[in-house]
């Protein structure tokens, strides 16, 4: 079992303060502690996954970021690294990921891979050597309110 430390975790946060969360997770990766990160993003449909991911790679110097649910798969390309962002909620095996060449993206001196929906696929198979995070997003459905909660795995 892998052993996690807490990097952050916000209460509360609106949908307007979506720049904060973003933020915080860009400084992160920016650290020279890493330049290969995996950014696994854990919650119910509709919380804004795919919206937290368009701000952090517009904060990184991206643009253009789609929703990849229909195509699993979208890379974009930023002055440091490549981000491949992808979508899971819709695959139906793993079988799909190697005809996207998905461990391929491991190959790479520096990046960044996205997974949104990762609960579909057995992420113990990752590399040890890309440092993996995991954003759990949790919603109010009274508030119109997120909780984040960021951690690193060992």
């Amino acid at each position: 079992m892998k052993q996690k430390k807490n990097l952050f975790e916000l209460k509360d946060v609106s949908s307007s303060q979506i720049d904060e969360v973003s933020s915080k997770i860009k400084d992160i990766l920016l650290s020279p502690d890493s330049q290969k990160n995996i950014l696994l993003i854990k919650g119910p449909m509709a919380a804004g996954k795919t919206t937290l991911v368009r701000h952090l790679v517009e904060l990184l110097g991206g643009q253009g970021v789609q929703s990849p649910t229909f195509a699993l798969h979208q890379r974009y390309s930023l002055p440091q690294f490549e981000v491949d962002h992808l979508d899971l909620y819709r695959m139906k095996s793993e079988l799909e990921l190697d005809g996207l060449g998905f461990w391929d993206f491991f190959a790479a001196e520096a990046g960044l891979v996205i997974i949104e929906w990762p609960e579909k696929m057995n992420t113990a198979h990752l590399p040890t050597e890309w440092r993996q995070l995991e954003l759990l997003i949790s919603t109010n459905q009274t508030t119109d309110s997120r909780n984040y909660l960021l951690l690193q795995y060992f």
